[in-house]
């Protein structure tokens, strides 16, 4: 199963990491990177590291090599979400699929 989805991964989405917050609250980005994902929209929820639940209406699959954290702004579809949650599922203990709850 996990080849036939690595296979679907093949939508444009652009990440700009978060870096910190400045003295106003408003965050700061750094790196912005062009990658790919399959998306899907079906509301969900899921814990953030944090352990809070988190409701997600989106959620990315990506490839495991990618990095993505919570803060992390997605711009998908033209609109800019804040990633809520990021579960990673690994393969001989490497990181295979990551899903990115926004």
């Amino acid at each position: 199963m996990y080849n036939s989805l690595k296979s679907w991964v093949d939508i444009p989405v652009t990440v700009k990491s978060f870096i910190k917050r400045n003295s106003t609250g408003e965050p700061i980005y750094g790196d912005i990177i062009k990658t790919f994902c399959y998306p899907r929209a079906r509301a969900d929820v899921a814990m953030n590291r944090r352990g809070v639940e988190v409701k997600s209406n989106t959620q990315l699959y990506m490839d495991g090599i990618e990095s993505i954290k919570e803060e992390d702004a997605v711009i998908f579809e033209d609109f800019e979400y804040i990633v809520k949650a990021v579960i990673t599922f690994y393969r001989a203990g490497t990181a295979d699929i990551k899903v990115v709850f926004i």
